[in-house]
């Protein structure tokens, strides 16, 4: 595709409306509490989505499992609400109270199933990625990517990709001009995270027009890998499982207009 007006598409992309939406689309416009929890379920709805797509290299026919079980439950939950909205009610408090209670009981049962499935693939990428001993070096590099590499045995040096064509360090009289940035490795691990996923996330925020979609791709790559393979370094990898979900999706949605 080239290189787009990234900023306009950075502010259109988060609004295009979702499957939830389409699913809970003839609940909506009966009242104005009601649309409010529809809304909420709606939201939760895409956050189980995109927790069940969270998979790993060999793990496709459990995202599929996981969708099933998020689409089984969405069907039930529309008809349950789309038949309660269409009784006969003595007034309008008892239709609204009525409804609305009936969707805060779904909008429970789709947390639950999020945290599920987070938990379960928490657990897969722990199993099969992470290693006895959290700070070994060759660890660290694995989690750089492309982006970055190890200097030594402390510091990390990211080379982001480019904001536009031939971007170079401001000051340089070096040949090689390569934008980089240092990080100190740091204990906890976490802060390190901080400092790295700050840098690369504050470019995306300053890209331009002439920002290559390819960089966005990369960079939110990066991020999600990034903090996927931070749960190995840190004592709270339910955190960081939850960014590693929410960096999938920006990147899939990016991806989707990226075309090499």
């Amino acid at each position: 595709m080239g290189r787009l007006h990234v900023i306009a598409l950075a502010l259109i992309i988060p609004l295009l409306p979702t499957q939830a939406h389409a699913d809970f689309m003839g609940l909506l416009g009966v009242n104005d509490s009601i649309d409010r929890e529809v809304n909420g379920l709606i939201a939760v709805v895409d956050r189980a989505r995109e927790a069940a797509l969270i998979v790993e290299d060999k793990a496709n026919n459990h995202a599929k499992e996981r969708l099933e079980q998020v689409d089984a439950t969405v069907k039930d939950a529309e008809r349950q609400l789309f038949v309660l909205e269409h009784q006969t009610y003595k007034d309008t408090d008892q239709l609204v109270a009525t409804v609305n209670a009936k969707i805060q009981e779904r909008v429970k049962q789709f947390e639950t199933l999020e945290d599920k499935f987070v938990h379960d693939v928490n657990a897969a990428i722990e199993k099969a990625e992470c290693t006895t001993n959290i700070v070994a070096n060759r660890d660290i590099k694995d989690l750089l990517g492309r982006v970055g590499i190890l200097i030594g045995t402390s510091t990390i040096r990211i080379y982001p990709p480019p904001l536009y064509p031939g971007e170079r360090r401001s000051i340089c009289i070096s040949s090689d001009c390569t934008v980089y940035q240092d990080f100190p490795i740091k204990e906890p691990f976490d802060t390190t995270y901080r400092e790295v996923e700050k840098y690369v996330a504050d470019r995306i925020d300053n890209m331009t027009t002439e920002t290559p979609i390819d960089s966005i791709v990369v960079s939110y790559n990066f991020l999600r890998n990034f903090a996927k393979r931070a749960a190995c370094f840190t004592d709270d990898a339910g955190t960081y499982m939850v960014l590693y979900q929410r960096y999938q999706l920006k990147h899939d949605r990016w991806a989707l207009l990226y075309k090499p």
